[in-house]
């Protein structure tokens, strides 16, 4: 999430309402971006590149820690994520 997303608050509020009820939830709030800011891709940004690139790592870190058995291929068929 960038710092300039429109719904930053919510996001932390959200995030952190999920950690008071003892879930796990893993936000990184980088300095300057806009809402989307990692659609920007093609521009050549590093930081459009390396967003989506540190969320796929994350995803792929929690699907094999949750014991799914299906790894983060059975996640992506089943939510439209990323494989």
């Amino acid at each position: 999430m960038g710092s300039a997303e429109t719904f930053r608050d919510e996001g932390v509020a959200y995030a952190d309402a999920i950690r008071w009820a003892g879930g796990r939830a893993e936000l990184h709030v980088r300095p300057g971006p806009f809402h989307g800011f990692a659609t920007y891709a093609a521009s050549g940004a590093a930081l459009s590149r390396d967003a989506p690139e540190a969320r796929d790592r994350r995803l792929r870190r929690v699907v094999a820690r949750s014991g799914s058995g299906g790894g983060p291929g059975r996640w992506a068929r089943r939510a439209g994520g990323v494989t």
